[in-house]
C-alpha cells in the first residue's frame, strides 16, 4: 500500500503542469541516480521491503507459536478444571449458556442423581432471573445460598468462556446453618432466662419486703407498746411480770421470723452441716406448712463440692416450688444417691402431671421457665435431666451429675 501511495505521488509530480513546462529530458533526470530525491525513494521502497520480509519471516512465526501456546495453555486449563471438578469432594456442576447442566462430579448425584440434560433452573427456581450468556461472555462470578433435598449450600458461580459454560461450586453449609440456628436459639433462651431470673429477683424481695412488714415489722411494734405500757403501768408486779413474759414471748417470735427469713436467702444449716441436713430440713418444712407430705431420702455418705451443694439445694427448692404451685400432688419425696460414677438426684410427686401441648400458655411459661433455670443450673456442672410427666401420672425429675471433679 504505502510503494502504491509513492507511485501515484511520483506520477502526479510527473503530470503536474509545473512538470510539462521542464524541459524534455526532465524526466531523466528526475529518475538519475544523481538525483537525490529519487535515491531517497529508493532507500524508503528498500527499507519498507526489508521490513515486510522480516516481519514475515520472523515475527509471524513467533506470533503463531504464541497463539498455538495460548490455545495449548487454555485446553491445559479447561482439562485442569475438569480434572479439579472431578476429584472435588463436594458437588460441582456445569451449566451452558441455555442453563442445561452438561456436567456433574460423582459428588453431584448428591443434589439428586445424574442431573446431566436438566435444566439447572427447574432444579433452583431462584436462579431464574440470571443471563447466562452475559454471565458467561463476562468471566463474572457470584456467590449464593440456597436450599435443595432439605440441605443447605454455598454456590460459587463462575463464568468461564474458555468452556462456554457456568461452572457451580457447591459447598454443604447445613451443620453451619444449624449451628447458627442453635445459637439463635440459645440467645432468646438466655434473654428468656435472664427476664426469669429478674422476675424471680423481684419476686424474692416484695417476699421478703413482706415478711419483714407483716411478720417481724408487726412483732416489733407489738413489742414498742408492751414497753410503752410496762413504762406507764403502775400495776401490780405480778401484772408488770405477765407483761415481761409477753415481751420475751415476742422477742422470741422476732427470732424465729429473722431466721426463717435468713435462712431461705442463704440456709445457715446447709452451710455448717452439709446437704442432707438442709434437704431433710426442708422437706419438713414443706410438710408442715403446705399439707403435702414429703419425704427425704439418702443412701451412704454423700461427698461433693460445697458448689454443687447449694446448687442441688437450690434445684430442690424449685421442684418442690413447682410441686406445690402445679401439681396438686398429695405426696412428693426426694432421693439422693452417690456412686462411683455419679451423683443421682431424684424427685417426683402423686400430682395430675403434665403436658405441655395442652396447658394453658401461661402455666407453660411459669413452669417452663423454672425448668430451664433448673436446666442451666445441671448443665452448669455437666448433668443431665431427664423429666418423665402425663396427665393423671405425676412428675418424675431424674438428674445426675458426673463424679470428676465434683468430690469434696
Amino acid at each position: 500500500m504505502t510503494i502504491s501511495f509513492l507511485v501515484l505521488v511520483i506520477f502526479y509530480f510527473l503530470q503536474d503542469k509545473r512538470i510539462n513546462s521542464f524541459p524534455d529530458n526532465s524526466a531523466e533526470l528526475f529518475f538519475s541516480f544523481s538525483n537525490p530525491i529519487f535515491i531517497s525513494i529508493l532507500l524508503i521502497l528498500a527499507i519498507l521491503l526489508l521490513s515486510y520480509f522480516i516481519i514475515k519471516k520472523q515475527f509471524a512465526p513467533l506470533i503463531q507459536e504464541h497463539e498455538l501456546e495460548k490455545i495449548n495453555l487454555e485446553n491445559k486449563y479447561t482439562k485442569s478444571m475438569a480434572m479439579l471438578a472431578e476429584a472435588a469432594p463436594d458437588p460441582v456442576l456445569r451449566v451452558d449458556s441455555g442453563g442445561t447442566v452438561v456436567f456433574s462430579n460423582n459428588a453431584g448425584e448428591k443434589l439428586g442423581g445424574n442431573l446431566i440434560g436438566n435444566s439447572f433452573f427447574s432444579i433452583f427456581p431462584e436462579f431464574n432471573s440470571m443471563d447466562f450468556n452475559s454471565f458467561i461472555k463476562n468471566a463474572s462470578e457470584k456467590s449464593e445460598e440456597a436450599s435443595l433435598n432439605g440441605c443447605a449450600y454455598n454456590l460459587t458461580l463462575k463464568g468461564i468462556p474458555e468452556l462456554n459454560a457456568v461452572q457451580i461450586y457447591f459447598s454443604d453449609i447445613t451443620a453451619i446453618k444449624s449451628y447458627e440456628e442453635e445459637i439463635t436459639a440459645s440467645k432468646e433462651k438466655l434473654s428468656e432466662l435472664s427476664g426469669h431470673l429478674q422476675t424471680i429477683i423481684e419476686t424474692e424481695r416484695s417476699r421478703i419486703s413482706k415478711e419483714l412488714h407483716d411478720g417481724l415489722g408487726q412483732t416489733l411494734s407489738f413489742l414498742k407498746l408492751q414497753l410503752e405500757s410496762l413504762k406507764n403501768e403502775s400495776g401490780s408486779h405480778e401484772e408488770k411480770k405477765k407483761i415481761l413474759d409477753e415481751l420475751n414471748n415476742s422477742i422470741n417470735n422476732a427470732v424465729m421470723e429473722l431466721k426463717n427469713i435468713s435462712y431461705d436467702l442463704k440456709p445457715r444449716l446447709l452451710e455448717i452441716h452439709g446437704l442432707i441436713p438442709a434437704l431433710g430440713l426442708m422437706v419438713d418444712q414443706v410438710s408442715g406448712k403446705e399439707g403435702i407430705k414429703g419425704t427425704f431420702e439418702y443412701f451412704d455418705e454423700i461427698k461433693i463440692k460445697p458448689s454443687l451443694e447449694i446448687t442441688i439445694f437450690r434445684i430442690c427448692q424449685e421442684l418442690i416450688n413447682n410441686i406445690i404451685k402445679h401439681s396438686k400432688a398429695k405426696n412428693f419425696s426426694i432421693q439422693i444417691s452417690q456412686d462411683e460414677e455419679s451423683v443421682k438426684l431424684i424427685v417426683d410427686d402423686d400430682g395430675i402431671g403434665f403436658e405441655k401441648q395442652k396447658t394453658s400458655h401461661e402455666e407453660t411459661k411459669l413452669r417452663g421457665m423454672g425448668l430451664i433455670s433448673i436446666t442451666e443450673r445441671v448443665q452448669a456442672f455437666k448433668g443431665n435431666i431427664d423429666i418423665d410427666s402425663s396427665p393423671g401420672n405425676g412428675t418424675v425429675v431424674v438428674i445426675e451429675f458426673p463424679v470428676n471433679d465434683l468430690s469434696a
